[in-house]
């Protein structure tokens, strides 16, 4: 930034804070008042974190309420600005309550005093002459005045502070005092040393000054601890101080609670220690508070102390209380620093007597025994019943049960529910959701029957009563039922808040409903009997109550709704069934309710075909932006037969956005193969791609891909055959590594990570049997061990040690992680599982009864066996238990509303000990047992480790919840059957009786009805084609109700699939072992004659990636598919039975956050070709062109023919006989040297001398080590450095020529980027050519990288700035990747033209139109950071106007994401509580596209009064002229002129219109004139509001994005003028009409040949060849290096393959809110190895808390995080900004070199001046150490 830039926003923001202090000062006032706290909080980024924050405090200073906290992270060696400390911390604002405010208030007072009111009135003088000076155009004279206006301030403020600090160091304490406060008065006073002496000097000149002293004392605390260089030593002194004057105050308990903050912080500090103790002594060490909450079950009862208690290990609080009268159940804990009991009786009191003794923090103690009475109130009223169900079958009597807590009797409604009236009735009342029920019936859409009442049995107060409604015989009848429950015994009940609701369903129906894409089939059965209901009424309701259809039932009790009838939409869409039967029996089945969770049963596959089901299928996962994606599809029936359909090909971004929308050409036999190209501003992450009728019709199939930019491995990493390893010892696993092109990989470093978890038994003879303990949960340490590196066959072995392993009762397992290090540094990962044998014997159960339930009546049996580490059955004495385990009724609250749960209470039923065989399982026989839940459990006698439980059931009780159904065993004898054939099931089931087989896919095919018996029965099932893949079979079996049970449904399913038969294609392959690369190969693919053919042969390195699978249509159109039918009945409905005291009724009377990515030099190898036809011989040949290349290509054929299909793979080696790798960086930057390698091994040629070279053209420079001549024997390998230098920046060629024995030669090409991961830098000159005069022109490259510069002479530009360095500024300089900046940097490419921009920028228009695409959400609107990000109704606004122009000027735009775009900023129009600037923003688009919505323009319009903003105003008027309105528009317009304001300074941040528009004054300046040049109007004007054009003295670095771009297309709009330049040119004379742009790369001769003075102006971007250095200007950010355990890591130097973390914090220091990016950028030897998250990082706790950035972004280069940061308490972005930060990445070193690593910088996005930047260092990468 230049002088003049400074200058000019220093002086407006003195103007602005005199405008402010006269038009603002209330706003002003309470701003200063709280300016100074807001910023203390905001600057603690390098100090401890609050409580509240991310640094978890360390073990000696525990948070609670003292607020203290020490840092713990260690010390590292950072690069930051500035450095960071560890310092001890008290949150005074959290020991002192309310002591801040009142301190800042104190500032306040003494800084607007009467002591400074001469002051204040000589800079009102000054300000002013500031001003005239401006007004006049006097702006030297103005700076002028302004430097010495700030000189003249620093010195009145100097000489105050050192008459102040005279007096103080003579002792004269009133004459300090009164001196400071008189500095104080003059302001800016952040300097805690101020404070400090004024505390001091207040405290030692009298006591009467204790609240002065304490507001100084706390003021230089804070002001302190905040700052950027704290002084550490004066912390306890100040504290001391505070003390004192707390003291003074005789506030002593807020002494004691500082004392105990200085105690944490200070834990080795004796006299902090003696002082707590002394005054806690003296002051009284008792009780402060008692909280007591009697609504919790049980009760609690909380009781604080003046000071906390002791924290020792060994204290227990019980120890030190007892109760009279004694309480034999309560619990007592340490809660809080204080004593909290559980359990004491609700509405009574109870004394608790506390032991002298009772210690307390820093040897504090209870010095006598007291007595403190706890009083606890009564439970508050209320009535609890079971809202989730409400059926009872008409066999079981009519009683409901209900809780209720201190009422002794209640009133009772019932109502009967007409049956017309349901809908109406349940939507106030839902069935089965009671978060939503209501607590009174009012009478609605019911009728009361009945009243009366009951009184509570054995009502005992304060108690939970369970209490049984028998209801009356009105309720015999069948219906709907409403029971309302209320007090009845005085209780007060406003508004029937105390009201309960219990449906209850009076019926014999029991309807089961199956719903597939065929109809829905719905079958009544009766309670009673579980016989099918012929003759039943099912009526459809619709939503409005329309009755849709009504079905009687057949003979099976079946009715069936046609999937037409179920397709209405709105009103009509199908909302209940309605069943009647004979003598008004009626039930109600809501179709909107959950179908059964099957899951676990079997039902889970591939997802069910639909009539079209077409297969679509990839040739490989993974993408790097830029490529192309081959698409390919057959487009069939569920049953295979080829459709000609008209189908859309969309392919969409990772938000769901449309990418691509098109109708593909079809091939014969039906078919497509699309290639689609990705754009190089592809967003990373998953995309998807599709085939449906329609845009927005659902996907008939889809698959997804990544795009990122990665590097294909060129190794293969084997773990070998899973087995089972002993535990107990330390072992070795064997590791082979192999290049993919077949070699070893051979003396090659890794890493090996293994962690331990509960698995399944290694021995298969018991896989059956269960072992270990129901509950255990099992965690071990994760091992680490050093991997020795490969030997030279590529293998090694990772150390495993399994000798001391932690406890466990269950078989565990190894899970083994290994990364080995190719020689580019880069690492390759495999895993395997290994099971565990045990050191120690184990004991398995396994039960002798199906699905862990026992018949009623039943023997259980289960089998029992200690296994010894060997796997064979041992002796063993144990002990065996068995518990009933019985449901108890807890009630829980969620929205207010009660609902019921079960827990369990252990019964003991047996124990005894027994003696378990060697050999075989021991055969345990229990009695027979009633009807309910257990568990057993058996443990090794003697105190062994061996123990396992199990939960069983007896009585078919298989769930505590009735809505899951019980388990029916199907089984069939084969997996899969051809058409034709007779597939036999086998069922079984936990009870016999009435059933059902439904034989179903994603349709209903069939239902029958069958009994079953006891013991099963086998069922011969018709296996038909029609089925597709196949078909489940589906058994419900029913239990009939019973005057002791509740009726019961079991279900259980099987898959019956198809043989594919002969619509499998065999697939062969007739390929060679090797192939030489660099040639197109033809592949022979045998398959039927006349079938069609498609091969990808893609890297075997790329699929490893994404673990690709071959596409195989065989697996679409055959294989088990998932169950696609739902299933739903009204059993989870059924009225609990009720517990409880029966209650005696009394009758009543009733009646009624990517970016573009540069291209990398790893080549991807990706190879499709096809479909092609096979010949008669079935036989088709594809030709495939491969490039450069050694590894293993995979070939992957799909095959298609009519309805039959087939795939296959193989897998073939290309390779040189001579294996020649540059193993390269990704990128390079200028200056930076990179010790690339060159991989020489020699695989079939002779042994002999082979001369290597490797050249380069463009911005690399190889070093002297290019070329080699090196022996290579048979087999072996070399690694070679060669040093590659950048020179400047750009695309580099490099070129490997091999030489050898025979007149062998290779020779290799790749690509490389140069550029620079600093930001470049501008400079500007200007000149005036007079007529006829000469001048030479030189670039200015001094201080620049060379060859990293620009330089280009814009000749009769006659704008007041230069668009030609803004072209520069915006194009070559560094902006961050966010929706802002990518539409700012494509807006001017829509209008500018060669040659003020270069044909490469005009043509990167399509790639700023697809990176604003990316951020696009699935509504339309966009996000800032990404699509997922939060709707941006300005942004969305700016980006669909740029999309508009983009389209306009030519660029490729979807219009259906502009159609979505204009759609959300129609509404966006109708939100009037939205911001008037976002909805004028919204209409002008609309008005740009041409739907302009004239009523609501005219209705923004009526703001054109209050509306300042110039930008909204001029948008406005354009908007009012497309509908006609052309008065109001030129009104709008000419406001919008007039409103322009100063353009300088930052005045305007407070005001929150901008800030949400990402604007500036500056902005709206160059967008205003532009806007209205546009609409045609005031065309008089133009000329004027050219000239007046901002950007006379602007830095175009010191710009932002909308800034620059804004100002760009004000100059495509306006910059043109008719100035003649006529010049020459060193040799070339120009002669034209301005402006000329022209490049400068060396010295020229320039002459003006024209008759007028010419405007000359040259513009320079580079990169400097010294790294800015560190600054911090309203922000602080720092950078420091970890390894992985977390012990400081320097960077200078690091190993290959290291793997380390950066830490990085920033904070803010001007008490504003900014939207922030932090940017790391990466030297070309490091790469990214991982983002952590945020919070805690398993794995690195001593990283502790990380903050969670708003977004993230990382590329080969840099990485980014955004963060929204205000102040502590500030409202911006909705109270979500965080006044500092802390993030950290994984970073690993891989290319060995010197590089420059620059400095992390944070910024405001919008306000560039606003920054922190830390120092940029050298840092190398050595190769690894030689093992």
């Amino acid at each position: 930034m230049t002088q003049h830039k400074i200058s000019s926003r220093t002086l407006w923001i003195v103007i602005t804070l005199l405008l402010i202090l006269i038009a603002f000062a209330a706003w002003a006032f309470s701003t200063r008042q709280s300016t100074t706290a807001h910023s203390i909080k905001a600057n603690n980024s390098h100090l401890s974190k609050s409580t509240n924050h991310t640094d978890k405090p360390s073990p000696s200073a525990v948070p609670n309420h003292s607020g203290a906290v020490t840092t713990t992270l260690p010390a590292a060696s950072t690069s930051s600005a500035p450095s960071t400390t560890t310092v001890p911390v008290i949150h005074l604002s959290h020991v002192l309550p309310g002591l801040g405010n009142d301190a800042e208030n104190y500032a306040s007072t003494l800084e607007y005093s009467p002591l400074d009111q001469s002051f204040r009135n000589n800079c009102q003088d000054k300000e002013k002459a500031i001003h005239n000076a401006l007004q006049s155009g006097n702006t030297a004279q103005a700076a002028a005045l302004q430097n010495q206006y700030e000189s003249w301030k620093q010195q009145q403020r100097s000489d105050a502070l050192s008459k102040a600090n005279q007096a103080y160091s003579a002792g004269d304490w009133s004459s300090a005092a009164k001196d400071y406060q008189q500095r104080i008065a003059l302001g800016d006073n952040t300097d805690p040393q101020i404070w400090w002496h004024l505390a001091a000097a207040l405290q030692k000149r009298d006591k009467t000054s204790a609240k002065e002293t304490k507001y100084a004392a706390y003021l230089a605390y804070n002001r302190n601890i905040y700052s950027q260089k704290p002084d550490i030593t004066r912390l306890l002194p100040t504290l001391q101080l505070l003390q004192k004057a707390l003291a003074a105050e005789n506030d002593h308990l807020g002494e004691i609670h500082l004392l105990e903050a200085m105690y944490r912080a200070y834990p080795g500090n004796a006299q902090v220690a003696a002082d707590l103790k002394k005054t806690v002594m003296h002051y009284g060490f008792k009780i402060q508070k008692i909280t007591p909450d009697t609504n919790q079950f049980p009760t609690r009862t909380c009781v604080q102390f003046t000071a906390p208690l002791s924290e020792a290990p060994d204290f227990h609080a019980s120890n030190w209380v007892t109760f009279s009268p004694a309480q034999a159940h309560v619990a007592v804990v340490r809660e809080n620093g204080g004593i909290c009991i559980s359990g004491l009786p609700a509405g009574s009191s109870t004394q608790m007597h506390i032991r002298a003794g009772l210690p307390a923090i820093a040897g504090a103690v209870l010095t006598s025994a007291q007595t403190v009475t706890l009083t606890l109130p009564n439970r508050s009223p209320s009535i609890i019943t079971d809202t989730g169900r409400f059926i009872i079958p008409a066999s079981l009597p009519p009683a409901v049960g209900f809780s209720s807590i201190n009422i002794s009797k209640v009133k009772l409604k019932i109502n009967r529910v007409p049956e017309r009236a349901l809908l109406a009735f349940v939507a106030n009342h839902p069935l089965l959701n009671q978060d939503e029920s209501e607590s009174t019936l009012n009478n609605q859409n019911s009728l009361t029957i009945w009243q009366g009442s009951a009184d509570i049995p054995h009502f005992d107060a304060n108690r939970l009563m369970h209490s049984i409604l028998p209801l009356p015989k009105i309720l015999q009848k069948p219906g709907l039922y409403a029971i309302e429950i209320s007090p009845g015994d005085g209780t007060p009940n406003p508004n029937g808040g105390l009201n309960s609701v219990q449906l209850v369903l009076r019926t014999n129906l029991a309807p089961t409903v199956w719903q597939g894409r065929n109809g829905l089939y719905v079958q009544i059965r009766h309670y009673t009997d579980a016989s099918p209901w012929s003759g039943a009424s099912v009526k459809l309701i619709a939503q409005d109550n329309d009755i849709l259809q009504t079905v009687q039932t057949n003979a099976d009790g079946i009715a069936f709704f046609p999937k037409p009838i179920l397709q209405g939409g709105g009103g009509q869409s199908p909302a209940a069934l309605h069943i009647y039967g004979p003598g008004n029996e009626f039930t109600l089945f809501n179709l909107e309710n959950s179908s059964l969770n099957l899951s676990g049963r079997g039902i889970s596959g591939r997802s069910a075909l639909k009539p079209v089901s077409p297969f679509l299928w990839l040739d490989r996962g993974i993408y790097r932006p830029g490529e192309t994606v081959h698409v390919a599809a057959i487009y069939r029936s569920a049953a295979g037969q080829p459709l000609n359909l008209p189908l859309h090909l969309i392919m969409r971004r990772p938000g769901g956005q449309v990418f691509l929308d098109t109708v593909p050409k079809l091939s014969d036999d039906d078919a497509i193969a699309v290639p689609v190209k990705l754009p190089l501003a592809a967003q990373d992450g998953n995309w998807s791609v599709s085939l449906a009728t329609g845009l927005k019709e659902p996907a008939l199939a889809q698959e997804s891909f990544t795009v990122s930019a990665f590097v294909p491995p060129t190794l293969a990493v084997k773990l070998g055959t899973a087995k089972p390893i002993p535990a107990g010892q330390a072992l070795q696993w064997p590791i082979e590594a192999r290049y993919l092109y077949g070699a070893p990989g051979a003396h090659l470093s890794g890493t090996a990570r293994i962690s331990l978890s509960s698995g399944p038994t290694p021995y298969p003879q018991w896989q059956n049997y269960q072992f270990g303990l129901h509950s255990e949960i099992f965690t071990a340490p994760v091992q680490e061990p050093t991997l020795p590196d490969t030997d030279a066959e590529g293998q090694t072995q990772v150390p495993i040690n399994l000798k001391q392993l932690p406890d466990s009762t269950r078989f565990l397992e190894a899970h083994v992680a290994v990364s080995i290090n190719e020689p580019s540094g880069r690492p390759v990962s495999s895993e395997i599982v290994l099971p565990v044998t045990p050191d120690h014997p184990l004991i398995g159960l396994e039960n002798a009864f199906k699905n862990d339930t026992v018949a009623a009546g039943k023997i259980p049996e289960f089998h029992i066996v200690a296994l010894a580490p060997d796997g064979k059955a041992s002796a063993m004495p144990v002990q065996i238990e068995v518990v009933r385990q019985s449901s108890q009724w807890n009630i829980s609250m969620q929205h207010g509303v009660a609902s019921w749960g079960y827990s369990y209470v252990d019964h003991p039923v047996l124990k005894e000990n027994i003696r378990l065989p060697a050999g075989h399982a021991y055969t345990l026989q229990l009695p027979v047992l009633d009807y309910g839940r257990y568990r057993l459990r058996v443990i090794e006698a003697h105190g062994g480790l061996a123990a396992s439980s199990a939960i069983f059931y007896s009585g078919w009780q298989t769930s505590a919840n009735p809505g899951v159904p019980q388990r029916v065993s199907v089984r069939s004898n084969t997996a899969e059957y051809a058409a034709g054939s007779t597939a036999d099931i086998h069922i079984d089931a936990p009870f016999g009786g009435p059933a059902v087989l439904v034989l179903a896919n994603d349709k209903i095919l069939s239902l029958k009805n069958f009994n079953l018996p006891k013991g099963g029965v086998t069922l011969h099932i018709p296996v038909e084609k029609s089925w597709g893949a196949g078909a489940y079979a589906l058994v419900d079996v029913f239990r009939p109700a019973s005057a002791s049970a509740a009726p019961e449904r079991a279900i259980g399913l099987t898959w019956l699939g198809l043989k594919p038969g002969e619509r499998a294609i065999p697939v062969h392959f007739d390929v060679q072992a090797v192939y030489r690369p660099h040639q197109i190969i033809r592949i022979p693919v045998k398959t039927r004659p006349g079938a069609y053919v498609t091969l990808a042969a893609v890297d075997q390195g790329i699929l490893n990636l994404t673990q690709f699978p071959n596409p195989n249509p065989l697996h679409h159109f055959f294989g088990k598919r998932q169950l696609d039918i739902s299933v739903a009945d009204n059993y989870g409905a059924l009225l609990a039975r009720p517990t409880g005291y029966e209650a005696l009724l009394q009758n009543g009377a009733g009646a009624n956050f990517g970016p573009a990515v540069r291209p990398i030099p790893q080549k991807v190898v990706a190879l499709f070709a096809g479909p092609v036809q096979a010949n008669s011989a079935g036989v088709a040949e594809l030709p495939i062109d491969v490039p450069e290349f050694n590894g293993a290509l995979h070939l992957m054929a799909v095959t298609w023919q009519g309805d039959a299909v087939g795939a296959g793979d193989a897998n073939i080696i290309v390779r040189n006989r001579l294996i020649a790798n540059l193993l390269l960086p990704r990128f390079l930057s200028p200056g930076d040297s990179a010790e690339a390698t060159l991989m020489l091994q020699n695989l079939k040629l002779p042994a002999g001398n082979y001369q290597s070279v490797v050249t380069a053209t463009g911005p690399i420079q190889v070093g002297n080590n290019g070329q080699h001549k090196t022996f290579l024997k048979v087999q072996a390998m070399h690694l070679l450095p060669v040093t590659l230098t950048g020179t400047g920046e750009g695309s580099a060629h490099l070129t490997l020529r091999i030489t050898g024995p025979g007149g062998y030669q290779l020779i290799r090409h790749w690509d490389m980027v140069v550029h620079s991961t600093q930001p470049p830098v501008s400079k500007n000159h200007r000149l005036t050519l007079a007529a006829g005069s000469q001048h030479l022109l030189k670039p200015d490259l001094q201080g620049f990288i060379p060859g990293s510069s620009t330089t280009a002479v814009t000749l009769g530009n006659t704008l007041p700035f230069n668009p030609k360095a803004y072209v520069q500024a915006l194009y070559q300089g560094w902006h961050c990747h966010s929706l802002l900046n990518a539409a700012s940097q494509g807006l001017p490419l829509t209008i500018l033209k060669p040659p003020l921009i270069t044909s490469e920028q005009a043509a990167k228009l399509q790639d700023y139109v697809n990176q604003v695409l990316n951020n696009q959400r699935y509504d339309g609107a966009f996000g800032l950071w990404s699509n997922n990000g939060d709707a941006q109704p300005w942004l969305t606004a700016f980006a669909t106007e740029f999309l508009l122009r983009a389209q306009k000027a030519g660029a490729t735009v979807p219009q259906p994401t502009i159609d979505q775009a204009l759609h959300w900023l129609g509404n966006e129009v109708e939100e009037e509580n939205h911001p008037v600037f976002d909805r004028i923003y919204a209409v002008y688009d609309l008005s740009l596209a041409g739907k302009a919505p004239a009523g609501a323009i005219r209705m923004l319009a009526r703001h054109l009064d209050q509306l300042t903003m110039p930008l909204a105003l001029a948008q406005l008027g354009s908007a009012l002229n497309t509908i006609g309105e052309r008065h109001l528009a030129e009104q709008a317009l000419q406001k919008a002129i007039n409103n322009q304001g100063p353009i300088g300074g930052d005045w305007w941040w407070g005001r929150s219109d901008w800030d949400a528009a990402f604007g500036s004054p500056l902005r709206d300046a160059w967008a205003v004139p532009t806007i209205i040049a546009q609409t045609g109007l005031m065309t008089n004007d133009l000329a004027k509001l050219r000239q007046n054009l901002p950007g006379a003295g602007q830095e175009p670095d010191s710009l932002t994005t909308q800034e620059l771009a804004w100002a760009l297309y004000a100059d495509g709009v306006l910059g043109g003028n008719n100035q003649p330049v006529h010049v020459q040119w060193g040799q070339q004379t120009i002669q034209q009409t301005g402006p000329v742009v022209l490049p400068l790369s060396q010295a020229i001769h320039i002459r003006n040949l024209g008759n007028k003075a010419l405007p000359v102006a040259l513009s320079t971007t580079g990169i400097t060849s010294s790294p800015p250095p560190a600054a911090d200007q309203g922000m602080t950010v720092s950078r420091a290096f970890y390894s992985l355990s977390g012990k400081p890591l320097q960077p200078d130097s690091l190993p290959q393959n290291t793997v380390f973390v950066a830490v990085l914090k920033g904070s803010i220091s001007d008490n504003l809110p900014h939207r922030a990016l932090l940017n790391m950028g990466l030297p070309p030897g490091w790469e990214l190895a991982g983002d952590l998250s945020a919070g805690k990082v398993h794995g690195l706790p001593w990283l502790k808390n990380l903050s969670t950035p708003e977004a993230t972004a990382a590329t080969d280069d840099r990485y980014e995080a955004a963060f929204k940061m205000a102040p502590e308490d500030s409202q911006a972005f909705d109270g979500d900004g965080i006044p500092d930060f802390k993030t950290a990445i994984l970073l690993r070193a891989v290319t060995p070199g010197h590089y420059l690593l620059p400095g992390v910088t944070l910024s405001d996005m919008f306000h560039p001046s606003i920054f922190a930047r830390s120092a940029g260092r050298k840092v190398s990468v050595t190769p690894p150490p030689a093992s």
